[in-house]
């Protein structure tokens, strides 16, 4: 698997993008970023702005 880092909401950090497949074998991306509540990366929901 490889993965992309950007920084998608121009804040200054980066967030993950990390390509997957679903079962008719239509490729995504799936964004996350690390969150340190949860100590881990999180779904990286954009705000529509």
């Amino acid at each position: 698997m490889q993965l992309a880092v950007v920084d998608l909401d121009g804040d200054g950090k980066m967030e993950l993008l990390s390509p997957t497949f679903d079962e008719q074998m239509l490729a995504r991306l799936n964004p996350y970023h690390y969150s340190p509540e949860a100590e881990g990366f999180v779904p990286f929901l954009f705000s529509g702005r």
